[in-house]
Protein backbone atom coordinates (compact mmCIF):
# COMPACT_ATOMS: atom_id res chain seq x y z
CA UNK A 1 0.00 0.00 0.00
CA UNK A 2 1.30 3.49 -0.79
CA UNK A 3 0.17 7.08 -0.55
CA UNK A 4 -1.80 6.73 -3.79
CA UNK A 5 -3.82 3.76 -2.52
CA UNK A 6 -6.69 4.43 -0.11
CA UNK A 7 -7.39 2.12 2.78
CA UNK A 8 -9.28 -0.85 1.25
CA UNK A 9 -13.03 -1.34 1.63
CA UNK A 10 -12.57 -4.28 3.97
CA UNK A 11 -11.02 -1.95 6.54
CA UNK A 12 -13.97 0.42 6.23
CA UNK A 13 -16.39 -2.43 6.91
CA UNK A 14 -14.31 -3.52 9.90
CA UNK A 15 -14.36 0.01 11.36
CA UNK A 16 -18.12 0.22 11.00
CA UNK A 17 -18.61 -3.20 12.60
CA UNK A 18 -16.38 -2.30 15.55
CA UNK A 19 -18.15 1.02 16.06
CA UNK A 20 -21.54 -0.66 15.86
CA UNK A 21 -20.46 -3.24 18.44
CA UNK A 22 -19.05 -0.57 20.78
CA UNK A 23 -22.02 1.80 20.38
CA UNK A 24 -25.11 -0.36 19.78
CA UNK A 25 -27.40 2.63 20.31
CA UNK A 26 -25.77 4.65 17.49
CA UNK A 27 -27.87 5.41 14.42
CA UNK A 28 -26.78 4.90 10.79
CA UNK A 29 -25.78 8.54 10.24
CA UNK A 30 -23.50 8.55 13.30
CA UNK A 31 -21.90 5.28 12.18
CA UNK A 32 -21.36 6.66 8.67
CA UNK A 33 -19.70 9.84 9.97
CA UNK A 34 -17.40 8.12 12.46
CA UNK A 35 -16.50 5.33 10.03
CA UNK A 36 -15.51 7.94 7.45
CA UNK A 37 -13.45 9.76 10.09
CA UNK A 38 -11.63 6.55 11.08
CA UNK A 39 -10.89 5.67 7.45
CA UNK A 40 -9.60 9.18 6.75
CA UNK A 41 -7.29 8.96 9.78
CA UNK A 42 -6.00 5.60 8.54
CA UNK A 43 -5.40 7.07 5.06
CA UNK A 44 -3.37 9.88 6.61
CA UNK A 45 -1.34 7.41 8.66
CA UNK A 46 -0.60 5.29 5.58
CA UNK A 47 0.45 8.37 3.61
CA UNK A 48 2.74 9.49 6.44
CA UNK A 49 4.31 6.03 6.69
CA UNK A 50 4.88 6.02 2.92
CA UNK A 51 6.58 9.42 3.10
CA UNK A 52 8.87 8.20 5.88
CA UNK A 53 9.67 5.03 3.89
CA UNK A 54 10.40 7.06 0.75
CA UNK A 55 12.66 9.39 2.72
CA UNK A 56 14.54 6.46 4.29
CA UNK A 57 14.96 4.85 0.88
CA UNK A 58 16.30 8.04 -0.68
CA UNK A 59 18.64 8.63 2.26
CA UNK A 60 20.06 5.12 1.75
CA UNK A 61 20.46 5.70 -1.98
CA UNK A 62 22.17 9.04 -1.38
CA UNK A 63 24.57 7.44 1.11
CA UNK A 64 25.39 4.70 -1.40
CA UNK A 65 25.95 7.22 -4.18
CA UNK A 66 28.33 9.15 -1.91
CA UNK A 67 30.25 5.97 -1.11
CA UNK A 68 30.52 5.03 -4.79
CA UNK A 69 31.70 8.55 -5.61
CA UNK A 70 34.37 8.23 -2.94
CA UNK A 71 35.44 4.90 -4.41
CA UNK A 72 35.66 6.48 -7.86
CA UNK A 73 37.95 9.17 -6.47
CA UNK A 74 40.01 6.66 -4.50
CA UNK A 75 40.29 4.28 -7.44
CA UNK A 76 40.07 0.51 -7.77
CA UNK A 77 42.23 -1.45 -10.22
CA UNK A 78 44.47 -4.53 -10.44
CA UNK A 79 47.30 -2.37 -9.08
CA UNK A 80 45.16 -1.22 -6.16
CA UNK A 81 42.65 -4.04 -5.69
CA UNK A 82 41.38 -3.16 -2.21
CA UNK A 83 39.68 -0.04 -0.93
CA UNK A 84 37.50 1.11 1.96
CA UNK A 85 35.35 4.22 1.87
CA UNK A 86 33.50 5.58 4.91
CA UNK A 87 30.78 8.18 4.46
CA UNK A 88 29.21 8.18 7.91
CA UNK A 89 26.09 6.20 7.01
CA UNK A 90 27.94 3.53 5.00
CA UNK A 91 31.35 1.90 5.14
CA UNK A 92 31.99 0.51 1.65
CA UNK A 93 34.65 -2.17 1.18
CA UNK A 94 35.79 -3.13 -2.33
CA UNK A 95 38.05 -6.01 -3.29
CA UNK A 96 39.16 -7.33 -6.68
CA UNK A 97 40.59 -10.78 -7.24
CA UNK A 98 41.87 -12.35 -10.47
CA UNK A 99 39.73 -15.06 -12.08
CA UNK A 100 41.68 -16.30 -15.07
CA UNK A 101 42.34 -13.40 -17.42
CA UNK A 102 39.61 -11.33 -15.78
CA UNK A 103 38.58 -10.22 -12.31
CA UNK A 104 35.82 -10.66 -9.77
CA UNK A 105 35.01 -7.55 -7.78
CA UNK A 106 33.06 -7.68 -4.51
CA UNK A 107 31.48 -4.63 -2.92
CA UNK A 108 30.30 -4.84 0.70
CA UNK A 109 28.27 -2.06 2.29
CA UNK A 110 28.30 -2.08 6.09
CA UNK A 111 25.53 0.03 7.56
CA UNK A 112 23.01 -0.02 10.36
CA UNK A 113 19.29 -0.43 9.79
CA UNK A 114 17.27 1.09 8.25
CA UNK A 115 19.97 2.02 5.71
CA UNK A 116 21.15 -1.56 5.12
CA UNK A 117 17.60 -2.81 4.69
CA UNK A 118 16.83 -0.11 2.13
CA UNK A 119 19.91 -1.05 0.08
CA UNK A 120 18.73 -4.64 -0.46
CA UNK A 121 17.60 -5.22 -4.03
CA UNK A 122 19.26 -2.13 -5.48
CA UNK A 123 21.22 -2.64 -8.69
CA UNK A 124 24.67 -1.31 -9.49
CA UNK A 125 26.69 -1.18 -12.68
CA UNK A 126 30.43 -1.66 -12.98
CA UNK A 127 32.56 -0.47 -15.85
CA UNK A 128 36.24 -0.61 -16.75
CA UNK A 129 38.46 1.82 -18.61
CA UNK A 130 41.06 0.78 -21.17
CA UNK A 131 41.40 0.08 -24.90
CA UNK A 132 39.10 -2.94 -24.86
CA UNK A 133 36.38 -1.07 -22.99
CA UNK A 134 36.63 1.79 -25.49
CA UNK A 135 35.87 -0.58 -28.37
CA UNK A 136 32.88 -2.15 -26.64
CA UNK A 137 31.71 -0.34 -23.49
CA UNK A 138 30.21 -2.97 -21.18
CA UNK A 139 28.20 -2.26 -18.06
CA UNK A 140 28.25 -5.21 -15.64
CA UNK A 141 25.17 -5.59 -13.45
CA UNK A 142 25.25 -6.52 -9.78
CA UNK A 143 22.46 -6.61 -7.18
CA UNK A 144 22.92 -5.73 -3.53
CA UNK A 145 21.84 -8.57 -1.25
CA UNK A 146 20.23 -8.19 2.17
CA UNK A 147 23.74 -8.42 3.58
CA UNK A 148 24.80 -5.42 1.48
CA UNK A 149 27.00 -7.44 -0.91
CA UNK A 150 27.21 -7.10 -4.70
CA UNK A 151 29.48 -9.30 -6.82
CA UNK A 152 30.66 -8.52 -10.35
CA UNK A 153 32.27 -11.30 -12.37
CA UNK A 154 34.21 -11.28 -15.63
CA UNK A 155 35.48 -7.70 -15.39
CA UNK A 156 38.41 -6.91 -17.69
CA UNK A 157 41.53 -5.28 -16.30
CA UNK A 158 41.36 -1.51 -15.98
CA UNK A 159 40.22 1.13 -13.54
CA UNK A 160 36.80 0.13 -12.27
CA UNK A 161 34.00 2.51 -11.37
CA UNK A 162 30.50 1.82 -10.11
CA UNK A 163 27.13 3.55 -10.37
CA UNK A 164 23.74 3.09 -8.74
CA UNK A 165 20.81 2.43 -11.05
CA UNK A 166 17.70 4.45 -10.34
CA UNK A 167 15.17 1.74 -11.11
CA UNK A 168 14.61 -1.91 -10.39
CA UNK A 169 11.72 -4.33 -10.62
CA UNK A 170 11.54 -7.85 -9.15
CA UNK A 171 12.26 -10.50 -11.76
CA UNK A 172 13.98 -8.15 -14.20
CA UNK A 173 17.45 -6.92 -14.99
CA UNK A 174 17.38 -3.10 -15.07
CA UNK A 175 19.35 -1.77 -18.02
CA UNK A 176 21.11 1.59 -17.77
CA UNK A 177 20.19 4.35 -20.17
CA UNK A 178 22.63 4.55 -23.07
CA UNK A 179 25.28 7.23 -22.64
CA UNK A 180 25.55 8.82 -26.08
CA UNK A 181 29.02 10.25 -25.41
CA UNK A 182 30.29 6.75 -24.64
CA UNK A 183 28.64 5.30 -27.75
CA UNK A 184 30.12 8.01 -29.95
CA UNK A 185 33.63 6.99 -28.90
CA UNK A 186 33.02 3.24 -29.27
CA UNK A 187 33.41 1.06 -32.33
CA UNK A 188 31.53 -2.07 -31.32
CA UNK A 189 28.28 -0.83 -29.82
CA UNK A 190 27.21 -0.62 -26.20
CA UNK A 191 26.69 -3.63 -23.97
CA UNK A 192 25.24 -4.74 -20.65
CA UNK A 193 26.36 -7.99 -19.00
CA UNK A 194 23.71 -9.59 -16.77
CA UNK A 195 24.61 -11.75 -13.75
CA UNK A 196 23.21 -14.84 -15.52
CA UNK A 197 25.94 -14.61 -18.17
CA UNK A 198 23.76 -13.13 -20.92
CA UNK A 199 25.28 -10.23 -22.85
CA UNK A 200 23.06 -7.55 -24.37
CA UNK A 201 24.78 -5.55 -27.12
CA UNK A 202 23.11 -2.50 -28.63
CA UNK A 203 24.24 -1.74 -32.16
CA UNK A 204 23.70 1.82 -33.39
CA UNK A 205 21.49 2.64 -30.37
CA UNK A 206 21.19 6.31 -31.30
CA UNK A 207 20.41 5.59 -34.96
CA UNK A 208 17.12 5.23 -36.79
CA UNK A 209 17.16 1.42 -36.65
CA UNK A 210 18.90 0.20 -33.48
CA UNK A 211 19.48 -3.53 -33.15
CA UNK A 212 19.87 -5.53 -29.95
CA UNK A 213 22.04 -8.64 -29.98
CA UNK A 214 21.41 -11.09 -27.15
CA UNK A 215 23.99 -13.79 -26.49
CA UNK A 216 24.59 -16.46 -23.88
CA UNK A 217 25.22 -20.12 -23.25
CA UNK A 218 22.09 -22.29 -23.36
CA UNK A 219 21.61 -26.06 -23.54
CA UNK A 220 18.16 -25.84 -25.14
CA UNK A 221 15.92 -23.23 -26.70
CA UNK A 222 15.32 -20.28 -24.40
CA UNK A 223 13.57 -16.92 -24.66
CA UNK A 224 14.53 -13.55 -23.20
CA UNK A 225 12.04 -10.69 -22.98
CA UNK A 226 12.93 -7.03 -23.50
CA UNK A 227 10.77 -4.18 -22.23
CA UNK A 228 11.15 -0.46 -23.00
CA UNK A 229 9.21 2.70 -23.77
CA UNK A 230 9.55 4.03 -27.28
CA UNK A 231 10.02 7.63 -28.33
CA UNK A 232 6.26 8.17 -28.32
CA UNK A 233 6.00 6.87 -24.76
CA UNK A 234 4.31 3.59 -25.69
CA UNK A 235 5.27 0.45 -23.77
CA UNK A 236 7.02 -2.17 -25.90
CA UNK A 237 7.73 -5.81 -25.06
CA UNK A 238 9.72 -8.03 -27.39
CA UNK A 239 10.90 -11.63 -27.11
CA UNK A 240 14.26 -12.89 -28.32
CA UNK A 241 14.82 -16.64 -28.90
CA UNK A 242 18.20 -18.20 -28.12
CA UNK A 243 18.86 -21.60 -29.69
CA UNK A 244 21.95 -23.63 -28.72
CA UNK A 245 24.81 -23.87 -31.21
CA UNK A 246 27.26 -26.67 -31.86
CA UNK A 247 30.14 -24.37 -30.93
CA UNK A 248 30.17 -21.09 -29.07
CA UNK A 249 27.41 -19.20 -27.29
CA UNK A 250 23.95 -18.74 -28.72
CA UNK A 251 23.05 -15.33 -30.05
CA UNK A 252 20.33 -13.65 -32.07
CA UNK A 253 19.32 -10.13 -32.99
CA UNK A 254 16.14 -8.11 -32.83
CA UNK A 255 15.23 -4.65 -33.97
CA UNK A 256 13.98 -2.20 -31.36
CA UNK A 257 11.25 -0.12 -33.04
CA UNK A 258 11.13 3.39 -31.63
CA UNK A 259 13.91 2.74 -29.10
CA UNK A 260 15.01 5.86 -27.21
CA UNK A 261 18.63 5.58 -26.04
CA UNK A 262 18.14 8.10 -23.25
CA UNK A 263 15.59 5.97 -21.40
CA UNK A 264 16.19 3.04 -19.10
CA UNK A 265 14.95 -0.36 -20.21
CA UNK A 266 14.63 -3.88 -18.82
CA UNK A 267 15.41 -7.46 -19.74
CA UNK A 268 14.20 -10.73 -18.30
CA UNK A 269 16.05 -13.86 -17.29
CA UNK A 270 16.32 -16.89 -19.58
CA UNK A 271 12.89 -18.50 -19.69
CA UNK A 272 11.46 -21.77 -20.93
CA UNK A 273 9.34 -21.21 -24.08
CA UNK A 274 6.78 -23.59 -22.58
CA UNK A 275 5.97 -20.80 -20.12
CA UNK A 276 4.73 -18.55 -22.93
CA UNK A 277 0.94 -18.37 -22.90
CA UNK A 278 -1.93 -16.65 -24.66
CA UNK A 279 -0.99 -13.31 -23.09
CA UNK A 280 2.37 -13.52 -24.90
CA UNK A 281 0.96 -14.25 -28.37
CA UNK A 282 0.85 -10.62 -29.53
CA UNK A 283 4.38 -9.94 -28.27
CA UNK A 284 5.59 -13.08 -30.03
CA UNK A 285 4.10 -11.93 -33.34
CA UNK A 286 5.63 -8.46 -32.94
CA UNK A 287 8.96 -10.07 -32.11
CA UNK A 288 8.94 -12.25 -35.24
CA UNK A 289 8.47 -9.12 -37.33
CA UNK A 290 11.33 -7.41 -35.43
CA UNK A 291 13.76 -10.34 -35.86
CA UNK A 292 17.00 -9.01 -37.34
CA UNK A 293 19.02 -12.09 -38.32
CA UNK A 294 18.67 -15.69 -39.48
CA UNK A 295 19.38 -17.14 -36.05
CA UNK A 296 16.43 -15.28 -34.60
CA UNK A 297 14.17 -16.46 -37.42
CA UNK A 298 15.34 -20.06 -36.99
CA UNK A 299 14.53 -19.77 -33.30
CA UNK A 300 11.03 -18.55 -34.12
CA UNK A 301 10.55 -21.37 -36.63
CA UNK A 302 11.41 -23.88 -33.91
CA UNK A 303 9.05 -22.15 -31.50
CA UNK A 304 6.27 -22.33 -34.09
CA UNK A 305 6.61 -26.12 -33.88
CA UNK A 306 6.95 -26.47 -30.11
CA UNK A 307 5.13 -23.58 -28.39
CA UNK A 308 1.60 -23.74 -26.99
CA UNK A 309 -1.05 -23.68 -29.74
CA UNK A 310 -2.13 -20.06 -29.23
CA UNK A 311 1.47 -18.84 -29.29
CA UNK A 312 2.47 -21.12 -32.16
CA UNK A 313 -0.44 -19.82 -34.24
CA UNK A 314 0.62 -16.20 -33.71
CA UNK A 315 4.24 -17.03 -34.57
CA UNK A 316 3.23 -18.98 -37.68
CA UNK A 317 1.03 -16.16 -38.96
CA UNK A 318 3.81 -13.61 -38.42
CA UNK A 319 6.37 -15.83 -40.18
CA UNK A 320 4.00 -16.30 -43.12
CA UNK A 321 3.70 -12.54 -43.46
CA UNK A 322 7.44 -11.89 -43.78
Amino acid sequence: MNAHEPVPGGFERLCRELLAAAYPEADAQWLDEHTASAVAAADRAVALADRHADAAREDARAAMRDALSGLRTRGLSPDGPDARIETGAIALTASARPAGARFTVTLRADAADPVLGELAGLWLTARATGARAARLPVRYLGELTRQGVAVFTGLPAGRWTFDLLAHSRPGAFPMPAVETNVVAAATGGYAVAAPNGVLFVLHDPAGRAPVLEVGGTVDRLRVVWIRYRDRAGAARRLLVPLAPRAAGPANSRTGLPGFSPGLEWEAGDLMDPADLGAADAAAAADSVRAAADRRALRGWQELARTARPEVAAAIGAALAGL
